[in-house]
């Protein structure tokens, strides 16, 4: 892991723990995927909050209900381990510390969520934050939290934030690498040394702007996207549920390839929320289908929008009592009817925008592109890849722009 400014270009090199004697008061570790930077951001809070008691620190994903299966586990095993001094306590998600420090953790995911951290480390703040998978936070998400970073512990502050690489226009990109607003680190899978080589070779499979990202470790746009007007900062955002009128599922049948659910909810003005996702290889239909009508009866879903030629999903899902709706229409059809509700209106918003809780579809979304030839990229043929929980939304495009009104009734 390397030390970079702003302009430097992705290269790998001696994997190092250089940010562990940065007092910055940002700090992003970014590059590759496998590259540390989770276990360089953990090992900083964790040598701060022994070294200087009293602290109060906050590790945090997006959705704090992500924690529990991700950043604490890995916390709690691979940097604390079995060393005295920490008592971890599962139920509140906090680390307690034999000298007075305390780790929490936290979300952003809604107001509830805010409210949350906002009260941590008390009048005294924080002495340091540490944003895992930064890209699914919003740049009032990373202000709120750079604002709580007062406490005095240790005589200085950090925020930490750990990713791997997106689109260009992403505020960490614009305001942290090339704004200078943080002190940036680079690292590639090749250079840590705990990575097994059937790893590495996985990665090496990576094509396109994956591979850009998650091997050269490049914050770089899909060229020839097909969605390239799609931009983080305005699409991707949290609404409450309260703001919808009505709600409606979209599916991608699959079992190789990943099948999709999204849960779709549609404000008084006709703007859609994606609100949740399902995005999983190897699940049985049967599970799917049970999965579907247990949304529906959540939400008190309008219908479910699926594939015209997954005649075995349709059937499953109408046995079971889901208003399952074939969708019809031409592939770009539908794409022009995203297209249309990702342009941005007159109030300055989008009538269509993506929670972060939904990571695969926002990842398509970025990485969705048109089909290219010797002879160049053809815009009206999309590449077949990245694109499952895209006909999901496309099938449900389709269908509620037929001008149908059968749900209705």
């Amino acid at each position: 892991m390397t030390k970079a400014n702003s302009t430097a270009p992705f290269r790998p090199l001696p994997w190092q723990l250089d940010p562990l004697n940065d007092k910055s008061l940002v700090v992003l570790l970014t590059g590759s995927a496998g590259g540390g930077k989770s276990r360089v951001a953990a090992e900083k809070v964790h040598a701060y909050c022994m070294k200087y008691p009293g602290s109060n620190w906050l590790i945090m994903r997006k959705a704090r209900e992500w924690n529990t299966k991700s950043i604490l586990p890995f916390y709690a095993q691979s940097v604390v381990g079995r060393g005295k001094g920490v008592t971890f306590l599962k139920s509140d998600g906090q680390f307690l510390y034999d000298n007075g420090s305390i780790v929490y953790s936290g979300g952003m995911k809604d107001d509830d969520q805010r409210e949350a951290i906002r009260s941590i480390g008390g009048s005294g703040g924080l002495d340091g934050a540490w944003m895992e998978e930064g890209n699914a936070f919003s740049r009032e998400d990373y202000e709120e939290v750079l604002g709580r970073l007062r406490g005095n512990a240790g005589g200085w502050r950090q925020l930490l934030i750990t990713t791997n690489p997106g689109p260009p226009r992403h505020w960490i990109y614009t305001d942290l690498i090339k704004g200078g607003q943080a002190n940036v680190y680079y690292s590639g899978a090749a250079d840590n040394p705990n990575n097994p080589a059937e790893y590495l070779s996985i990665l090496d499979r990576l094509t396109g702007t994956q591979r850009k990202r998650l091997v050269e470790g490049l914050w770089v746009q899909a060229e020839g996207a097909v969605y390239d007007t799609f931009d983080f900062a305005t699409h991707v955002t949290e609404r409450a549920d309260a703001e919808f009128v009505s709600w409606y599922i979209a599916e991608d049948e699959g079992y190789t390839n990943p099948a999709v659910v999204l849960l779709i909810g549609e404000d008084t003005d006709g703007r859609w929320h994606v609100a949740r996702e399902f995005y999983k290889s190897g699940v049985l239909q049967d599970q799917i289908a049970q999965m579907t009508l247990d949304w529906q009866e959540e939400k008190q879903v309008v219908f479910t929008a699926v594939d015209a030629a997954a005649a075995g999903l349709i059937a499953d899902l109408t046995n079971r009592g889901v208003r399952a709706q074939a969708a019809k229409g031409r592939v770009m059809d539908g794409i022009q009817g995203i297209q249309n509700r990702l342009s941005v209106q007159g109030d300055g918003r989008p009538r269509l925008t993506v929670s972060a809780s939904c990571p695969n579809l926002i990842t398509e979304f970025e990485s969705y592109t048109w089909k290219r030839t010797p002879s160049g990229i053809v815009r009206d043929e999309p590449e077949k890849q990245f694109d499952h929980a895209l006909d999901a939304l496309r099938y449900f495009t389709v269908t509620r722009d037929s001008g149908e009104r059968w749900w209705m009734t």
